[in-house]
């Protein structure tokens, strides 16, 4: 399988493509974005610093005991 080009796009000739696609095509385009940009927000997640010392604490204290199941969780609630 050949890689894809790299190509750069102007971002205004990039929207001027985008408004002249039919409904159905805009939606396709939607669906690729939403999946492209939660796979980019979990690649940043994973490589946050903030998100790995939340990460490690979270583990801490799961070694330690220091936890409650979900259904211990929820029977607390009034």
């Amino acid at each position: 399988m050949q890689a894809a080009p790299n190509l750069t796009i102007p971002f205004d000739v990039l929207t001027a493509s985008l408004r002249q696609l039919p409904l159905e095509q805009k939606r396709q385009v939607v669906e690729w974005l939403e999946e492209w940009i939660a796979q980019a927000e979990e690649e940043e997640l994973e490589t946050s610093p903030k998100f790995q010392a939340e990460l490690n604490g979270a583990r801490t204290a799961y070694k330690a005991g220091d936890y409650v199941t979900i259904e211990e969780y929820i029977s607390q609630k009034p």
